[in-house]
């Protein structure tokens, strides 16, 4: 069974927003939501999403747009925050929705320090993707190039420490910069997986 409200489709014990109709733009979810499911606002009309305290879970490609979306979620949410427009997790400290902004610009919040392959992306195509010197940990997969673009994607980083090694973890089709006192770092973790960083190019920012 299933519980209908307001243009939202939940699980029969309201617990579960697992899809939004067409032509919802403000997306109010309910007090005792815990979950977002699974593609449940992807590529719909949404344009802003009011989330409660209640939420614990956010799935993969929740909300995945190519419109923008802004995010407002209730401060005594003890999981997800909102910081440069992305939502994140107070918890595992990962980045969960990622928002562009109007020039197709990423800037990352330094409340985030890993990436990994199961956030949303917001906003359509990355052009500039701004990695701050909280991010230590890449997982396996972080770079989709299906979401955030196989034409040379600009990605900064600003650590002077290289992220973790590994097959999977250097993006393809992209232009990396970094620190020019890091350049021999990061030319050493390009190297690690040498089959992807074949497709992309380190510069010196």
């Amino acid at each position: 069974e299933i519980y209908y409200q307001d243009g939202m489709i939940f699980t029969a014990d309201k617990k579960k927003l697992v899809w939004v109709n067409g032509g919802v733009e403000t997306l109010k979810v309910p007090q005792g939501v815990l979950e977002i499911s699974e593609e449940a606002v992807k590529d719909r009309d949404v344009t802003k999403a009011i989330l409660p305290a209640s939420v614990k879970a956010i799935k993969n490609d929740a909300f995945t747009s190519s419109q923008a979306i802004q995010f407002k979620i209730s401060s005594k949410n003890k999981r997800y925050g909102v910081k440069n427009k992305c939502v994140y997790s107070k918890v595992s400290k990962r980045l969960v929705v990622g928002v562009l902004d109007s020039k197709g610009v990423m800037n990352i919040p330094s409340t985030v320090k890993r990436l990994s392959p199961n956030c949303s992306l917001v906003g359509g195509t990355v052009n500039k993707l701004k990695i701050p010197k909280s991010v230590t940990k890449l997982e396996k997969g972080w770079y989709d190039s299906n979401k955030y673009g196989i034409d040379g994607t600009k990605i900064y980083f600003s650590s002077l420490k290289a992220p973790n090694k590994g097959k999977d973890i250097i993006p393809m089709n992209a232009k990396i910069y970094v620190p020019k006192k890091a350049y021999k770092a990061y030319k050493s973790w390009m190297k690690s997986d040498k089959e992807s960083a074949a497709f992309s190019k380190l510069l010196k920012k």
